[in-house]
């Protein structure tokens, strides 16, 4: 049995001089078994007992906001209470994070794919190139057959899908800082 991945957006407005935040559709947002994005967002499901930690995950896992709008999460509360990691992140801290935009990455590839990939092409900003990989911490039986190789690229196209669509959020609600803006997510 699989794990998925409860994942919310809220945005923060100030009505009477406090800060209340309100659930926000994430548009596009549809993968919920995506195993590498749970390590780096919560720590599980990855290579967290690796002794190179290559990519360890954006930050400890902190819980639901004490702020949070009951509303966001309204009708998923059942999958909360056997939740291995729940936390938050605002846009900030994601991008703040180094996975959040193209980056530097090692991992076992299929080596005509890797050829036809080319990493030397310019890369378009925000979108990169991505194609499979194996995580390079991983068992020998997962990457039997492939080569170890570095290139330039995007750790996880989901993750940066959500920075993507919380910046756009952030435009069209014309939401001026990257703190007013999250996602809630647990993974169960």
């Amino acid at each position: 049995m699989g794990a998925d991945i409860w994942l919310f957006c809220e945005v923060c407005t100030v009505e009477s001089g406090e800060k209340v935040w309100f659930p926000e559709e994430l548009e596009g947002w549809d993968d919920p078994r995506d195993y590498e994005l749970f390590y780096l967002l919560g720590g599980i499901r990855g290579y967290e007992n690796s002794s190179q930690d290559t990519y360890p995950p954006i930050a400890p896992c902190k819980g639901l906001p004490g702020d949070l709008n009951p509303m966001t999460v309204n009708d998923d509360r059942t999958s909360l209470e056997v939740a291995e990691a729940v936390s938050y992140y605002t846009l900030k801290e994601l991008k703040a994070s180094p996975y959040s935009g193209i980056m530097r990455i090692k991992g076992w590839v299929d080596e005509d794919e890797f050829r036809r990939y080319n990493p030397g092409a310019p890369i378009r900003r925000g979108l990169g190139q991505h194609f499979d990989w194996v995580h390079p911490d991983a068992p020998p039986w997962k990457h039997e057959g492939l080569v170890l190789r570095e290139w330039n690229g995007i750790l996880n196209g989901n993750l940066n899908f959500l920075v993507r669509q919380m910046e756009k959020i952030k435009t069209d609600r014309q939401i001026y800082s990257d703190e007013s803006i999250r996602i809630v997510f647990w993974i169960a």
